[in-house]
This record gives C-alpha cells, structure tokens and sequence, in this order.
C-alpha cells in the first residue's frame, strides 16, 4: 500500500491536476461520434464492433464538463455485455436527456490517417495508416459505406471470433475479416496485401470532399510500381480512381468491393439494393461470391460478406468506379 501511495498520490494537494482540461481528454470523448456512420454504424477499423455502443451515463458526464460539444445519441437501454447494468449509468444520467441531431461533418484523422465523412444521404470513411496497427488488419486503401437507412453497401467487416491463431501472424491474415481479401482493395498478380510497418500509404491527401493516397507499399515490392487511390465523395455518390504504374511482374489487376447486401450483376452496374456500382462494360471480368465469417457478437454470430470482383481483362493504367447512393 505504501508504495502505491508512493506512486500515485501528490505532496500536496496543489499538484492535482484536472486531467479533464487536457484538449487530449476532450479529444477522447469525442471520438465515438466523430466515427459515427448512420444513426446505428461506426468506423470499424481493424477489430473494432461496427455497431455504435456507448455508455449514455459517461456520455452525459462529458456533456456535464464539455458543454454541447459532446452530442447526444439517440438513447437506447445502456445494456452491457451479459445485460449489467452499471451504477454510473443511473448516478451520471442527464434526466433531461435529449438526443441532438448527427451534424453532416468531414473528420481527417492526421495521424492515424482516417478519413470519415457524413451527409445527409449516406457517411463515408477511408483509411491510410500502415499495416502493423493495434488489432491489425491489412486494410490500406479500405473504404466502408453506410446508408443513413442503417444498410451497408460497402462494408468492412471489423472484428471476427478471437480463436486459437488469431493473433499468430502465420494465420492472422489467412482469416477472411483480417486479411485484405476481406477488404474492399485491389488485389495484384493474385495477391494479398502484407502485414508489417514498412507496408503503408504515402501521399496521403485530405479535403472536404476528396481523400487520395498511394498504397503501392502495402504490396509485395515489385508487384506494382504505383498505385494511386482517389476517392471524391459528392452528394450522392463516390467516385473510386485507381491509377496504376504495371512493373514487370504485374500480371493481373482485380477490384476488390466487400458488401453486406447481396449483389446482382446488371447491365453495366452491380446492384447492392437500390446502390449501384457503375462500370465501364467491357474492361472486366466479373464476378460474385460470398465468405461466412464468425464474430461470436451474439448467439446468432455467423454473418455473410459478398464479394464483387472486377478483374481488368488487359493491363490498363486506371480503372474508375462511380457507386451511387
């Protein structure tokens, strides 16, 4: 007891500091709704949940401190993992709770390299980063679409079952959610992207509208010489620009798109319900499939991610995919 007295406790109580005043806290709180997609979706990087959880007792202490910076959700029942209740959530309850409205906002991440935009049709996120995260998965260039209606377009998976060899680097990235066969990349000469630090973007770019980055270094090197992603977000559609640099050894290019509406090939566009994925007809082979992956969340955890390959038919230096909300 002595020593943690020691450790943790100041000479006098002038030293205490309001850790709550630091702009980092703040940042901290704030985080779960700058992810928000849709009313029910987050961002789910890596092994995060995509559905929105959030303690409404700690959400209303922020709001105590922060003001209106901190926004409320639409409030749900506070259950927790097997249905707890947690004290704080009666003690901190703001009892006139009102949820405020999701503000249409564009939120770049420096650091991490995010990218998160939300509209009044549909929210877009976007990532950059390396491939050597917390709870990795090898993911750059990856992009997730939710409709306001709650649906998912384009989706990425989040976390999948924590079993034996999922943190085995030999198996991690052979499971579907954690490799980027599970992700909406391209996939080069018939490969993968890799896991480790020196696989990342470059030249990464953000605006109100746009994000772009270079995800060449999330390959195999010499799989491909340049690989410049573009995206340009308007109103009602993303508008998706791979520009390629072929090396020697590039043989093959295929197009990526993780959903989790069940796809239906049309004439010159792939339905996700009423969002199109609309191509040039003629430049690609296409086809569709689906993985079921686990992710334990709940009794019923078996889910199923379709997959939508576009495989150029001829080495071309672009490919442009226009998906309308």
């Amino acid at each position: 007891m002595c020593i943690w007295k020691k450790i943790l406790l100041p000479k006098k109580l002038s030293d205490l500091k309001n850790y709550f005043d630091l702009p980092k806290v703040k940042n901290i709180g704030m985080f779960p709704q700058k992810i928000r997609m849709g009313k029910t979706k987050v961002y789910c990087v890596s092994d995060c949940d995509p559905g929105y959880e959030i303690s409404l007792g700690s959400i209303c202490l922020l709001r105590s401190i922060y003001g209106k910076d901190i926004l409320y959700p639409t409030p749900n029942l506070p259950i927790k993992k097997l249905n707890v209740f947690s004290l704080k959530e009666l003690l901190w309850f703001d009892a006139n709770y009102k949820a405020d409205d999701l503000k249409d906002e564009t939120v770049i991440f420096e650091n991490s390299e995010w990218y998160v935009k939300r509209g009044k049709l549909f929210s877009f996120g976007a990532k950059g980063g390396s491939n050597d995260e917390p709870h990795n998965h090898n993911d750059i260039g990856s992009f997730m679409i939710v409709k306001n209606d709650g649906s998912v377009p384009i989706a990425d998976l989040g976390r999948g079952e924590y079993r034996n060899g999922t943190f085995d680097p030999q198996i991690r990235y052979t499971l579907f959610v954690n490799g980027s066969q599970g992700h909406s990349v391209p996939i080069i000469s018939g490969k993968n992207q890799l896991a480790g630090s020196k696989y990342k973007a470059a030249n990464v770019r953000a605006g109100e509208n746009f994000f772009s980055l270079d995800i060449e270094g999330a390959y195999e090197k010499g799989a491909i010489e340049k690989l410049n992603r573009h995206f340009e977000i308007t109103d009602s559609s993303v508008i998706l620009t791979d520009t390629f640099k072929l090396t020697s050894e590039t043989d093959s290019i295929c197009e990526r798109f993780i959903s989790l509406i069940e796809p239906q090939i049309c004439d010159g566009f792939v339905s996700l319900g009423e969002t199109k994925i609309c191509y040039e007809k003629g430049k690609y082979e296409v086809t569709l499939s689906s993985e079921t992956y686990d992710t334990r969340m709940n009794a019923n955890g078996l889910k199923t991610a379709y997959i939508i390959d576009f495989k150029l038919l001829k080495q071309e230096n672009k490919t442009v995919f226009e998906i309308i909300i």
